[in-house]
């Protein structure tokens, strides 16, 4: 309850009386026309709001979205310039972009034939603020009705230029299963053709053979890739499938220029729906290779659960009792155990806890109809973490570490209560704000102390607006966040900034005062002096090593802009 609420309350007690209070309908507007306006802060009289002036200076960056334009085949692009200060002394920026320039080219097996692909930019840059993010183009599946057969499959897009790219070209569809994804680097200073030659497919190193369990069974409709000690992908991605009269057979391209790969299978949602397979990484060094040297197969032993695996069943309730249905439980292994394949690696699996066994549901391997809120599933043995994810927002995350090594049926998991934060946003002289956008943006960080609380590393987002009274309350996962309050646009508030605000009790309430901003005028243009309209403005704070946003603004016709920040960070 606010301090005003509470005064009135006990006033109309007092009395004898019931007062009916009427909120106000508006927010409340930053406006003056004089410094006496302003208790004690400076009326910027020619935007008509009060301005202050921070005793503690502190730096920020900018972030520029720059938007799309059809007209000129741009897609959305993200910059950033330099490092400004926030003293509120009457601050003026101007930021001059370099103007995107087009990039254009192919994708080509050998340098002659055309491959579909995508083509991932993603730039290099030092800078904590995001800038020019990862960018997707795609060449053309089919032919293009009159182009040229040696342009076809062509790709254009723009690129903010004066970065380093990290380029990936991943081939799609049928060329994704002959072709591994290829790698470089693009230093761009202006607009140019980026053809892109990628290494053919008889000069990778080929690796054919069967999955197969433990009584010799092949498996198909499972993936097969390979990737390297970075998770990247190095091969091409194939599916297992019946030849003649072998079942589970792949074949996969290497690239022959990629060290310590390892295998991966894993089993498509489509196999999935049917049967359940776990996500396994295998080390070549336990495949077994038959057939000639120039033309090596292996068998790769997978392991199946329901041959080696260990029945893991239990039921999730909710705090007060009764069944969590709808949680999803995720099982992700620390070290496998599975000596009849020699199996090193992971071990991944989802389950959804049950609403009650149906009639006519087959029995599992708990040998009992599921109740709700139950589940089960065969796993390897092993070390395993489990994470339980509740569908009701008011619960938490539940976190846990178990051995599995034998039949485990029975063990019930109780979720915990979400941390509730409640406050009030509200001017210095206890006026509410109301109508504003508060969000609890979490850093999935340890909080602070000797003590790891593992569902802190996991906490999630979450936010509400602001009610008639300037009450806000959220529902939160204990952990770190940036508390962030954004007051309705067109106001002439400033938002206030949290970092790093640990919520570590179970019931908090904090309240948020609101200043007068630090006003920072600005223009956005091209380094060629055109000006940018539309483009969203983002000022960030760095905080440690961290950006945190603190204002946002967007350019009017003439690229002008108005940032209004915190007058201070804590």
């Amino acid at each position: 309850m606010t301090r005003a609420s509470l005064a009135l309350l006990v006033a109309g007690a007092l009395s004898g009386c019931t007062l009916t209070i009427d909120p106000p309908r508006t927010p409340p507007m930053n406006a003056c026309g004089e410094d006496a306006d302003c208790g004690g802060s400076r009326c910027d009289r020619e935007m008509g709001i009060c301005v202050a002036e921070t005793a503690a200076p502190y730096a920020f960056n900018v972030q520029m979205v720059l938007p799309a334009s059809i007209d000129e085949g741009r897609p959305a692009l993200v910059t950033s310039s330099g490092s400004f200060a926030a003293s509120g002394v009457d601050a003026s920026i101007q930021i001059a972009v370099r103007a995107p320039v087009p990039v254009t080219g192919w994708v080509r097996e050998g340098g002659t034939r055309p491959v579909e692909a995508d083509v991932v930019f993603a730039p290099r840059t030092s800078v904590l603020v995001p800038v020019a993010p990862r960018l997707s183009v795609s060449t053309p599946g089919v032919e293009t009705a009159g182009m040229e057969p040696m342009r076809a499959h062509e790709f254009a897009t723009q690129l903010v230029p004066g970065l380093v790219y990290d380029v990936e070209v991943r081939p799609r569809g049928e060329d994704a299963r002959r072709l591994a994804p290829t790698r470089a680097v693009l230093e761009l200073m202006g607009g140019q053709r980026y053809d892109v030659t990628l290494r053919p497919n008889e000069e990778h190193f080929r690796l054919a053979g069967t999955l197969v369990d433990l009584v010799g069974t092949g498996h198909d409709g499972l993936e097969v890739r390979a990737i390297d000690e970075t998770g990247r992908l190095v091969s091409s991605v194939a599916t297992t499938s019946t030849m003649g009269e072998d079942e589970g057979v792949f074949e996969l391209f290497v690239d022959p220029a990629a060290t310590n790969w390892r295998l991966v299978v894993s089993a498509p949602p489509a196999y999935q729906a049917a049967a359940a397979f776990p996500t396994i990484t295998v080390d070549p060094a336990v495949l077994v290779y038959e057939g000639p040297t120039d033309d090596p197969r292996v068998r790769v032993l997978v392991p199946t659960p329901d041959q080696t695996g260990a029945c893991f069943a239990g039921t999730v309730e909710m705090p007060a009792g009764g069944a969590a249905v709808g949680a999803t439980i995720t099982l992700r292994s620390r070290q496998l155990e599975d000596d009849g394949t020699g199996l090193t690696g992971t071990f991944a699996l989802q389950l959804t806890t049950s609403a009650g066994a149906a009639a006519g549901t087959p029995i599992g391997c708990s040998l009992a109809p599921l109740p709700p809120g139950g589940f089960e599933a065969r796993v390897l043995p092993g070390e395993y973490d489990i994470e339980i994810r509740p569908l009701e927002p008011e619960l938490g995350v539940y976190v846990e570490h178990r051995r599995i090594t034998d039949d485990t049926v029975g063990p019930v998991f109780v979720l915990p209560e979400r941390a509730r934060l409640s406050g009030i946003l509200q001017r210095s002289a206890g006026e509410p704000v109301f109508d504003a956008r508060v969000r609890a943006v979490p850093l999935n960080a340890p909080l602070p102390g000797p003590r790891l609380d593992e569902a802190s590393l996991l906490n999630r987002p979450n936010e509400t607006i602001t009610d008639p009274l300037g009450n806000f309350r959220l529902l939160l996962d204990v952990g770190v966040y940036d508390l962030i309050a954004e007051p309705a646009e067109g106001s002439g508030w400033p938002w206030v900034v949290r970092p790093a605000f640990a919520m570590a009790a179970r019931e908090w309430t904090e309240v948020l005062d609101v200043g007068h901003p630090i006003a920072v005028r600005g223009q956005a243009s091209f380094d060629d002096g055109a000006l940018i309209a539309g483009a969203e403005i983002t000022a960030y704070a760095i905080v440690g090593e961290r950006a945190v946003p603190i204002g946002r603004a967007t350019s009017d016709a003439e690229g002008r802009f108005l940032l209004l920040l915190p007058p201070e960070l804590r």
